[in-house]
């Protein structure tokens, strides 16, 4: 395969060679995450649980919160 668009030399550029290093790793990063996200979707039990969800927040039956508090609360749980 033959490069017709990019000039090899310039990632002989360190700051070049740095910023196409620096977003390769952010394109690898949103590839795996589409990618795991992809396969929890085509999980069924997964898909269940998460229409199971989805409806329960529907009708007002979740809790709301965050990560964090979530967290605290399951820690909270074990140490009683």
């Amino acid at each position: 395969m033959k490069l017709k668009t990019i000039d090899p030399h310039l990632l002989k550029d360190k700051d070049i060679a740095e910023d196409a290093l620096i977003k390769l790793i952010m394109v690898k990063e949103e590839l795996d995450d589409f990618i795991e996200n992809l396969e929890m979707l085509s999980d069924k039990e997964f898909r269940q649980n998460m229409d199971t969800a989805l409806e329960e927040y529907k009708r007002g039956e979740t809790l709301s919160g965050t990560i964090a508090g979530l967290r605290n609360q399951s820690n909270d749980n074990l140490q009683s």
